[in-house]
């Protein structure tokens, strides 16, 4: 029998770490899940973008994870460009899951996020999926600019309400998507309240937990295999 797999999860706010501690418990009771927060690195992305000495730091300390643990998540999608750089397979990036289930979406995807310092990364996350999956990228995105200060104030009532009100007014303004993108995990608890709109709700949390899950349990029989 192989052991549980030891997995990291690196956040950039605390309030993620009930999140995935809840839906690791949920998805796999057994597993040894560690989690660190690094508000500093948002902070100084939002300041000077993924400059050289973040993106060392960044690097270093997913490098350094991934010698410890069988998988890593990394939760911030503004750092997700961070991520994507090899290390033994183990790193999962927040938002590559979320990508590739809209990506095979025919029509127009609404992207939405709070964050202009996740803009960029997000849409190539986005057609990197498409990409993948042999489909030509179409979509638009709303940038919901007026919701962070609920979410940094810890209001996430008037978080969520706030994203939502952006979300309508792009489907009443230009049209319904084919499905709706919320590319921060921070956005998920829009999701519900969006029900009413009969259109695909897409959050990150729990698909990037079932594809860390995935990632871990191989490595874990790997290294099993190899004792």
């Amino acid at each position: 029998m192989s052991r549980p797999a030891r997995i990291h999860c690196i956040h950039t706010a605390a309030v993620h770490e009930a999140t995935f501690a809840r839906l690791f418990a949920e998805l796999a009771p057994d597993v040894v899940l560690e989690q660190f927060v690094k508000p500093d690195w948002l902070a100084h992305a939002r300041a000077h973008g993924l400059d050289a000495a973040l993106s060392e730091e960044v690097k270093q300390t997913l490098a350094v994870a991934s010698g410890d643990a069988d998988a890593v998540l990394l939760t911030c999608s503004t750092l997700g460009p961070l991520a994507d750089s090899k290390h033994s397979g183990r790193v999962v990036r927040i938002d590559t899951p979320l990508m590739r289930r809209a990506a095979v979406h025919d029509g127009t995807v609404l992207l939405t996020l709070c964050l202009e310092s996740t803009h960029a990364a997000t849409i190539a996350i986005f057609e990197q999926a498409c990409a993948e999956a042999g489909r030509k990228p179409a979509f638009r995105v709303a940038v919901c600019s007026e919701a962070w200060a609920w979410f940094e104030a810890g209001d996430t009532q008037r978080f969520a309400g706030s994203i939502a009100d952006t979300i309508r007014r792009s489907v009443a303004a230009e049209g319904r998507p084919s499905c709706i993108v919320l590319a921060q995990a921070s956005m998920a608890i829009t999701e519900q309240s969006l029900a009413d709109l009969g259109i695909p709700v897409y959050s990150s949390p729990t698909l990037a937990v079932v594809e860390t899950l995935r990632v871990a349990e191989q490595q874990s029989r790997e290294t099993f295999a190899c004792a």
